[in-house]
């Protein structure tokens, strides 16, 4: 017969728990990405008149700023302003 103290058979106990947990926890999909899908493009927004920060998932020059209406433009990347 094999001789288990309470304390032993404790921890074993709850380590397979805490495994067979993080074990369904991945494999239901709700762990990290195994394949990465391409998600739909998000652009963030910073309104030139009252700073407030959105987004904006169309591509467009201009985007309009929910807080106060009005009109933004696209910053180009790469583009020197000094």
């Amino acid at each position: 017969m094999i001789k288990l103290e309470v304390q032993s058979a404790f921890f074993y106990y709850v380590a397979f728990f805490l495994i067979a947990l993080v074990a369904l926890w991945i494999f239901s999909g709700r762990g990290p990405r195994l394949n990465i899908r391409k998600r739909e493009r998000v652009h963030f927004w910073k309104c030139a008149i009252c700073l407030h920060d959105y987004i904006d998932s169309k591509n467009d020059e201009l985007s309009v700023c929910p807080l106060c209406g009005s009109y933004n433009r696209r910053e180009r990347e790469g583009t020197d302003t000094g």
